[in-house]
């Protein structure tokens, strides 16, 4: 299966189980390989027919600088189910979060990582099947 990569997406964010994170906040590292079919955007030259990169960029983004959350594995979660509900041909996502500053004993650690995998619910893959059958 084909993959779309989006490396080292950097926004400011509210998010930390820490008071402190969620008054001043702090810069957010975010990568995503998405696993998508690009067989027909290969050869039709077609934005239609992939997944635009740039707007699952933008919802990235609204999920990063715009909500809030205590964990980062919410965050990453946030982030899959918005790919997942807007991009149906998605098939599965790796995201990858980090935080650069973290409020842990700075002089031990620069950076505090979390990488996870995940594929759409059985409802997302219904409705996947259900906008397929439509199309043709």
């Amino acid at each position: 299966m084909d993959q779309i990569t989006l490396t080292n997406c950097r926004f400011y964010g509210y998010h930390g189980a820490l008071a402190e994170e969620n008054r001043l906040g702090q810069i957010f590292v975010i990568s995503a390989k998405l696993t998508v079919d690009l067989s027909a955007a290969s050869l039709s030259d077609r934005l239609e027919d992939t997944v635009h990169y740039g707007m699952v960029f933008d919802c990235i983004k609204n999920q990063a600088e715009n909500r809030r959350y205590q964990l980062i594995e919410r965050l990453a979660g946030a982030i899959c189910q918005d790919i997942f509900d807007q991009f149906p041909p998605v098939t599965a996502i790796d995201i990858a979060i980090s935080k650069e500053n973290p409020p842990i004993n700075e002089k031990m650690i620069r950076a505090m990582f979390l990488q996870m995998g995940r594929k759409p619910s059985e409802a997302q893959i219904r409705q996947i099947m259900k906008s397929v059958n439509q199309n043709r």
